[in-house]
């Protein structure tokens, strides 16, 4: 085993070590290169990742951005989408459902979407965060731009969160009247719609000038798979929202902006299939490659003497209200408030085991309300040598959730009930200073941030057969507090080149387990997990701009893992979750972004990444649930879900010809994921590929062709085609291992090829 970790090693040294030759080459160009058309450029892209705006080039931290354009002319519609064109950025919907999703970022992850449960990935909509995977993310509606920060995020953003952000910028109102709307349809009967309207700006007297945009989107989906037990499509989609943008500006000095968004999800829930059994009982329906029609019990009233969810839709309903007002009291000092309040009421019921037998069937009932409240300060000094963020952050949020489960050919089942209220204050700040010596070349950037959390769990119960209650714990709480430190070292090397050194703490909160199913596992907290990370990246723009190149290496000491269990419970039927804190892992990992300019109409781009995971001091009781096992160090042989050792993405956008009638535009996207697990076990099985969670590596390719800038009238017209997974790749996209508890392996396959057509008009 030593030796297998020390080769893990050396092969994670000879990635840094190209990294290093990347980095020297980006550095110096080879004599001779060609110049390349006149007018190839990379386009400069702005980020706000230091809430300011920057030069995505000059910001200290690995951040890939996505604009507007990038999202439509690729077709990029979810967080999904995003992930796959991100290094070390896994993100995929559970077999739960199509609102509940699993995530991991550089070796960090959670599969686990129970709502005590903190993400280590923060989302953020416009500066306010969207706390929790389950029915966080949404389609993405009117968005002017996508950033994913990677590595530790606490000292500038809301929440302390130890692998990395994700935030979403929505369009404000532009002041002018301006329409875009567009229609789409194509197989399993897609129907889509979306409309976005400025108003223009009204003047208010002495009050300064209001102005407002509407927006709005449909999509609709027949399933790909069918339950041939109620004849009922499987994987459907039916979503609708929208949002209303207000921008009021009192005077030139203050600006305030207010958003309010909804999201309405209601559909069939995904074709999760049985693809092991343990049991014996349950052989007849198991089916490894995936399959487009087999039997479920959505749907199925129970006999008497039984019992049965009886449930078939997703349902999701998300409102939000977000506020920003921001005062430029001086040309060198701006102070922001961001308040946002967020309400979510999610039902997912789940068919575990999938099968027509009511052996693992569940539902879950979540309602949240989250608010949250920031203060910033924005500043510069000395000519902009000295500047600096500081701010005050609070934010609580209320929950309560029902998950009744079947279990037992629907002989047994078990409800927990739970109740939430957390809260968290932070304050934080951060300077970079950029001295009078070598050539003021060189920045100093020094941040740090105080996290307090109260964690509090009521009303517990797990009822078994409707009467008998295991828990019944009326109240557990914990405070969780923690300083976490950033210091990066940031130097201009040439006119187009920067080279950075970073150091970063993350941290996740403690809490409680509500899937606990004894009064002790109820009591327990598990306690918060802590991330030491280091980062060594190089950001370029090569030959003359029309090559950007961009390499971060890092190493993370990851610590006290909050490990989500699974064990049989107590009545031997369905199984329960336990959480714990075991073992540390040390993270080595490579990222590479590149883009070249070949001519004013032709770009390329490469991503790749690539992660090594090293697992020490992780011991466990074996064999697990036995009552004389014994503690025993197993370290390397831990299960980390999602984790792919190698991931890469690479397309082309390529205008093909331009003329008075408009431009032919292509647009190929090739995304690959190599081998992983995914969740449910503890412990790996060998070979891998024996594992009922493998997920076997697989490359998804997506293309797009349109015919844009199309003048009709006073606007513009687009058509485009366009088609997804277009192999038809047939591989799993998440499985769980579930054989030490419910005796079974379930798998949720990749969506079939998709292809449709897409009509666009924008004035």
């Amino acid at each position: 085993m030593q030796t297998e970790a020390r080769a893990r090693r050396q092969g994670a040294d000879v990635r840094l070590a190209i990294a290093a030759a990347l980095a020297v080459a980006a550095v110096a160009p080879p004599a001779g290169a060609a110049d390349g058309e006149p007018g190839a450029r990379i386009e400069e892209i702005v980020v706000t990742a230091q809430r300011r705006e920057e030069s995505l080039q000059e910001v200290p931290i690995a951040v890939s951005s996505f604009s507007a354009s990038d999202l439509a002319t690729a077709r990029i519609d979810t967080i999904e989408d995003v992930a796959f064109r991100t290094p070390n950025f896994t993100l995929v919907p559970q077999a739960s459902g199509n609102t509940t999703y699993g995530v991991a970022m550089r070796g960090v992850a959670l599969t686990d979407s129970v709502i005590t449960s903190d993400s280590p990935v923060g989302i953020y909509v416009d500066g306010v965060v969207v706390s929790k995977m389950a029915g966080g993310i949404f389609d993405f509606v009117d968005l002017e731009r996508v950033e994913v920060l990677r590595g530790p995020q606490g000292t500038l953003y809301g929440r302390n969160t130890p692998a990395g952000a994700i935030n979403l910028v929505s369009r404000k109102p532009s002041g002018e009247w301006e329409f875009d709307g567009s229609v789409g349809v194509g197989n399993f009967d897609l129907k889509e719609a979306s409309v976005g309207i400025d108003t223009g700006t009204a003047e208010l007297g002495g009050a300064g000038t209001l102005s407002a945009r509407i927006s709005g989107h449909h999509l609709k989906r027949d399933g790909w798979a069918r339950n041939t037990t109620t004849n009922h499509d499987l994987d459907s989609r039916n979503r609708t929202g929208g949002r209303l943008s207000l921008r009021w500006q009192p005077s030139d000095a203050v600006t305030v902006d207010y958003a309010f968004d909804t999201l309405r999800i209601k559909e069939e829930p995904p074709a999760a299939q049985l693809t092991a059994d343990f049991t014996g009982f349950l052989a007849t329906f198991v089916n490894t490659s995936r399959q487009e029609d087999f039997a479920l019990s959505y749907d199925s009233p129970a006999q008497p003497g039984f019992y049965s969810i009886n449930r078939r839709e997703t349902r999701l309903d998300i409102d939000g209200h977000t506020l920003i007002a921001e005062w430029a009291a001086t040309p060198e000092l701006t102070l922001k408030s961001i308040t946002g309040y967020r309400e979510l009421e999610d039902e997912e019921p789940t068919d575990f085991d999938g099968t027509p037998i009511a052996w693992a069937d569940f539902n879950v009932f979540n309602d949240l309300d989250t608010f949250s409240q920031e203060l910033q300060l924005l500043g510069s000094a000395n000519d902009e040598t000295l500047k600096y963020v500081a701010g005050l952050y609070y934010y609580e949020e209320k929950g309560s959730v029902s998950a009744p489960g079947v279990f037992g050919f629907g002989t047994v089942t078990q409800e927990p009930r739970f109740k939430t209220r957390n809260e968290s204050w932070a304050a934080y700040g951060q300077v970079d200073w950029t001295p009078d010596i070598l050539d003021q070349k060189l920045t100093l950037t020094g941040g740090l941030r105080f996290t307090r959390d109260e964690r509090e769990m009521t009303d517990h119960h797990v009822f078994v057969n409707e009467t008998i209650d295991l828990t019944n714990v009326p109240l557990v709480s914990k405070d969780f507090d923690k300083t976490t430190p950033a210091v990066t070292v940031a130097y201009q090397l040439a006119a187009d080149t920067n080279v950075y050194l970073r150091y970063a703490e993350g941290y996740r909160s403690g809490g409680f387990n509500g899937r606990s199913s004894t009064p002790d596992q109820v009591r327990t907290a598990f306690e918060p997990e802590t991330l030491d990370a280091y980062e060594l990246g190089i950001k370029s723009l090569l030959w003359d701009r029309r090559l950007q190149v961009n390499v971060a290496a890092f190493l993370s000491d990851y610590k006290n893992l909050q490990q989500v269990l699974t064990a049989p419970t107590s009545t031997g039927v369905g199984f329960q979750t336990i959480n714990d804190n075991v073992g540390k892992i040390e993270i080595t990992g490579l990222e590479l972004e590149t883009r070249l300019a070949a001519t004013d109409r032709l770009q390329f781009y490469l991503n790749y990444a690539y992660l090594d995971t090293d697992i020490s001091d992780y011991a466990l009781c074996l064999p697990e649930g036995a009552a004389d096992c014994e503690l025993t160090t197993i370290d390397n042989e831990r299960v980390i879900p999602l984790i792919s050792e190698e991931t890469a993405s690479a397309g082309l956008d390529w205008v093909l010809l331009e003329s008075e009638l408009g431009a032919l535009r292509a647009n190929v996207n090739a995304n690959y994921r190599g081998k992983a697990l995914g969740g449910g076990a503890t412990l790996k099985v060998h070979p891998m590929e024996a594992d009922p969670s493998f997920i076997e590596s697989y490359t998804l390719i997506d293309a797009r062709l349109a015919w844009e800038n199309v003048t009709v009238g006073p606007g513009t017209l687009e058509l485009a085609v366009w088609g997804s997974n277009l192999t038809d790749e047939d591989s799993a996209l998440f499985a769980l291992n579930l054989a030490s508890s419910l005796g079974i392996g379930v798998t949720r396959f990749l969506t079939p090829r998709t292809y449709g057509l897409d009509v666009s008009y924008r004035f």
